[in-house]
């Protein structure tokens, strides 16, 4: 069975880049793609080397905690942050279709108190 071609979103990934970054809330962010499969909406594993993710896949990073993400590997890192990184995703791309920043910027404030919350209490 072939792999359908990549979808690619040149407005989605400017939506996601002029967001805040989803563990800091830094204001430069790179936008990842994220690779790892998620069985519950059928999004297969982006594996090959240079193959990316379908551009609704991504999440603004900032360039400390991409870096991060790509020395301990996806789902060690989202694990460890405790975010559901394809939900998310697919949330900011239904906010990049409405084009509702507001909603977006709530989402990861949302989730980036959440983040905060959970260090705290450890």
């Amino acid at each position: 069975m072939q792999r359908r071609p990549r979808k690619s979103d040149k407005a989605h990934l400017a939506f996601v880049a002029s967001r805040p970054c989803l563990i800091c809330g830094t204001n430069f962010v790179d936008v990842h793609h994220i690779k790892m499969a998620d069985a519950r909406i059928c999004k297969p594993q982006s594996s090959n080397i240079g193959m990316k993710a379908d551009d609704r896949y991504t999440l603004p990073l900032c360039r400390t905690h991409h870096e991060q993400l790509h020395r301990e590997g996806e789902r060690k890192f989202w694990g460890g942050h405790h975010v559901d990184a394809c939900l998310l995703a697919l949330c900011l791309y239904s906010c990049s279709m409405s084009d509702d920043g507001e909603e977006a910027d709530r989402l990861i404030t949302t989730a980036s108190y959440a983040l905060q919350a959970m260090r705290e209490a450890t």
